[in-house]
């Protein structure tokens, strides 16, 4: 997720599976409710629908935090090089 929009439809899709999300971020949401196989298969369904998608793997985490850092880098700096 890379924009505050991504983050309305994440918050969207999240409630309409029927899941409370506690905190939703740049690339991470924490819900209340442990969430089944079934459950996440149809919240990256419907996130596909919008270009979005779950990850998973841990390599992917670390590549989405990183590009989370810099995207944020850039929208708080002053002056760009």
């Amino acid at each position: 997720m890379v924009c505050l929009c991504c983050i309305h439809i994440v918050k969207m899709e999240v409630e309409k599976a029927g899941c409370t999300p506690i905190a939703i971020d740049f690339g991470i949401v924490k819900v209340k409710e442990d969430l089944t196989d079934k459950v996440l298969d149809e919240i990256s369904k419907k996130l596909q629908k919008y270009g979005l998608g779950l990850i998973n793997t841990f390599k992917s985490i670390i590549v989405e935090k990183i590009k989370t850092i810099v995207i944020r880098y850039i929208h708080s700096a002053d002056i760009l090089p």
